[in-house]
């Protein structure tokens, strides 16, 4: 019988030997990959769960935050307690003496100037003064309200002081300026003394230079002293008897110096010492 002989090259084993090796390399990877993801998903899940009792661990009945069963925040559920009227209550809450919410919103509240501050209706009003206001405007009724506008500056004189005995000043005036004009004013004014409105004496203006009012706003009214600085008062020896009736003249004027308005007022000069 004849014997069967197989020649296998030497480079052609080789070859398979190196596919061999490959192959098995190749699955050893593969079985490393797919247990690796497994281990990762079991961390991933285990570390979820581990938060979980973590948070649930920590959390207390005054940490300031709402995070168990509470009802409110550290109040109720396992906290216990009652939570009504913005805190919580150890007891429950008696509704046979408890006032229902007076309001949610504003509007839930009769008149404009009643706001709703934490359930309950709050009389605020919009001012209580005059200067609570913008300008123009005058609190009426605890409302501002638009100054209605003449159109005119009007003026008025109070008080008149003095001093002296045989030589007689007039050192100050009270003086009102309410200015109905639609722009800010800037005026100024001279002082004049007359013996009877029918005896003007000449060179009687009193103060040396033009006093200022000062800025008056639209619908403002400016009611002061004016301190005059006398350049001479009124002298004995005029011969004009200082317990009669004398007349000052204030003249006011623009910043321009034109006239613009005159008021006057019968004094007696020994009633302003």
């Amino acid at each position: 019988m004849a014997e069967l002989q197989i020649t296998v090259k030497t480079r052609t084993l080789e070859r398979m030997i190196y596919i061999i090796i490959i192959l098995v390399l190749l699955v050893f990877v593969i079985m490393d990959f797919f247990e690796d993801s497994g281990t990762s998903d079991n961390t991933s899940d285990n570390n979820g769960h581990n938060d979980e009792e973590n948070a649930a661990a920590q959390a207390t009945c005054s940490d300031g935050i709402k995070n168990q069963d509470e009802t409110n925040i550290d109040c109720g559920g396992t906290c216990g307690g009652y939570w009504y009227e913005s805190t919580c209550n150890a007891e429950p809450q008696d509704t046979s003496t408890t006032n229902e919410v007076e309001c949610r919103l504003h509007s839930d509240c009769e008149g404009d100037m009643y706001m709703c501050r934490n359930g309950e209706c709050v009389f605020e009003p919009e001012c209580e003064q005059d200067s609570d206001c913008d300008e123009g405007y005058t609190c009426e009724d605890n409302a501002c309200e638009e100054i209605p506008l003449s159109g005119a500056v009007t003026y008025t004189i109070g008080n008149i002081d003095g001093s002296g005995t045989d030589f007689i000043r007039v050192e100050e005036v009270q003086l009102s300026i309410e200015n109905g004009r639609p722009d800010t004013i800037f005026y100024q004014f001279d002082v004049w003394i007359y013996y009877k409105e029918s005896d003007y004496l000449a060179d009687q203006k009193i103060n040396t230079n033009p006093i200022p009012v000062g800025q008056i706003a639209p619908g403002q009214t400016v009611s002061k002293y004016y301190n005059i600085n006398p350049k001479r008062g009124l002298n004995s020896n005029s011969g004009k008897p200082y317990d009669e009736d004398w007349t000052i003249k204030i003249k006011f004027y623009d910043l321009d110096g034109n006239l613009v308005g005159t008021k006057q007022k019968v004094f007696i000069p020994e009633d302003t010492l």
